[in-house]
């Protein structure tokens, strides 16, 4: 069987679209941003080392979630409204230790 007619798998991902193009490690470290720029074009990329293929590189589907800039309160950081404290108090050391006791 080729390597053009397998499907890749990994966690959580099936590729079954073949490579558009191979390359062996020396290239892809030396262009690596070329590459990496395909990628984000949508090419799936194989990298080999000597005739054995060794990673997919494939672009991300869905991108995983934006980080999103939050603005300066426009007011005084006191008027920041913080959650209520515990009702009883809670000594951590004790908590910790416990727990480290209990893994073992």
């Amino acid at each position: 069987m080729s390597i053009a007619n397998m499907t890749t798998c990994g966690h959580n991902v099936v590729m079954k679209r073949k490579p558009d193009k191979s390359v062996k490690i020396a290239e892809f470290k030396a262009h690596l941003s070329q590459y990496l720029q395909g990628v984000r074009e949508g090419n799936v990329l194989m990298v080999m080392d000597r005739q054995t293929p060794v990673a997919l590189v494939a672009p991300v589907d869905e991108p995983r979630g934006r980080v999103v800039i939050a603005r300066k309160p426009t007011g005084k950081w006191s008027d920041i409204k913080l959650p209520a404290p515990l009702k009883k108090p809670v000594d951590s050391v004790k908590f910790l230790l416990e727990d480290r006791e209990s893994s073992y």
